[in-house]
């Protein structure tokens, strides 16, 4: 529901025209959009977010041809795809991250700060290119990444994440100061600009807290001897943080 009181529906069909052929379908009480093509490929809707003029922030999945809206896009692997639209539903800019790996490039959490500047994160496999930085796995398993673009769509910077074993990530979120938090639970060890959380357990639950800049403030590990999960973390108007 957008600050002005109208309610927007997000989700992807399949119907006849071409196999696995996806429609992206965003709609509210004024208007529609549905994405629309005769060519094969696939969408989805991962996240919708609202800024306080009503708006909307999208985070897709797309392979294949989709007509984003009027923008084609055509990859032969799955890439992010970060929108925003106005209030009357037009499209202001759109953003692909893709990368060379086999692994799907899914952007698993997705945020807005007070200034409406986007914060999204993700995975990639071998590397990835995104905005000015070009990211380098060293290892078979999975490394992760934090990544701001300014609510223009311009890129602001993005922070690699690496992993040696079990890896994710299940949130991000901003504090009032614009400063990013980022949780998630991992194996053994885990390092981003040069700086290591560690755990001998076997697994642990992560926190790292970047300034609005993307430098390093600081990160915080939770051993546990077992699986775990961990929710996003959330930010009080104080700044503190509830994991």
């Amino acid at each position: 529901v957008s600050p002005v009181g109208k309610i927007a529906a997000t989700g992807s069909m399949n119907y006849a025209g071409a196999p696995f052929y996806g429609n992206l379908i965003v709609q509210t009480s004024d208007w529609t959009k549905i994405s629309s093509g005769d060519q094969s490929g696939i969408v989805s809707v991962n996240n919708v977010k609202h800024d306080s003029i009503g708006n909307t922030y999208l985070q897709s999945c797309s392979k294949g041809y989709c007509d984003y809206f009027g923008t084609v896009l055509s990859n032969d692997k799955m890439v992010t795809v970060l929108t925003k639209n106005d209030a009357s539903g037009n499209l202001l800019w759109l953003k692909q991250i893709s990368n060379a790996g086999l692994l799907p490039d899914y952007g698993p959490c997705f945020a807005l700060d007070d200034s409406n500047n986007v914060l999204t994160t993700g995975y990639f496999e071998s590397s990835l290119s995104i905005g000015t930085e070009d990211f380098t796995n060293a290892d078979e398993n999975k490394d992760g990444y934090v990544a701001k673009y300014y609510s223009n769509g311009d890129f602001a910077w993005a922070v690699q994440l690496s992993a040696n074993e079990t890896f994710e990530i299940n949130g991000v979120n901003a504090d009032p100061e614009g400063n990013v938090i980022v949780s998630g639970i991992f194996g053994s060890a885990l390092n981003f600009l040069n700086h290591d959380i560690i755990t001998e357990t076997g697994f642990g639950v992560f926190l790292i807290k970047l300034d609005s800049d993307g430098d390093y403030l600081w990160a915080k590990g939770f051993p546990s001897d077992a699986a775990i999960w961990t929710a996003f973390g959330s930010t009080d108007v104080d700044g503190f943080i509830y994991l």
